[in-house]
């Protein structure tokens, strides 16, 4: 997964850079992480599908609107992987319900 593409996501005011740091995450047996202090979704993508990639990111992206909105309310880890595998079949499986809400959204720039 090409995560060059992505450039930095746009949340709540905040741009959150999303980096491949395979390296590290693999030390620290993990697949993704949120970096709060550096807002930075951090993606292992050098030894996985790009399915797992793609999922990882849809979950990290989870945790960082769990930090920006949620004010201290936070999800458990349990609840970010149920909705985070939900939101990712929505996504993978429904490719019309994402164009819709996109070009619904984008039509005041055009208009």
């Amino acid at each position: 997964m090409n995560l060059d593409k992505i450039g930095p996501v746009r949340l709540g005011g905040f741009a959150i850079d999303v980096v491949d740091n395979s390296e590290q995450l693999r030390d620290r047996g993990l697949m993704g992480f949120m970096s709060t202090l550096d807002m930075r979704l951090e993606v292992r993508v050098d030894d996985t599908s790009d399915q797992v990639a793609a999922q990882t990111l849809v979950h990290e992206a989870l945790h960082a609107i769990d930090e920006v909105y949620l004010e201290g309310d936070h999800l458990s880890e349990a609840q970010v992987m149920s909705i985070s595998h939900g939101l990712f079949q929505l996504i993978v499986d429904n490719p019309g319900f994402i164009r819709a809400i996109w070009e619904a959204t984008n039509q005041c720039e055009s208009e």
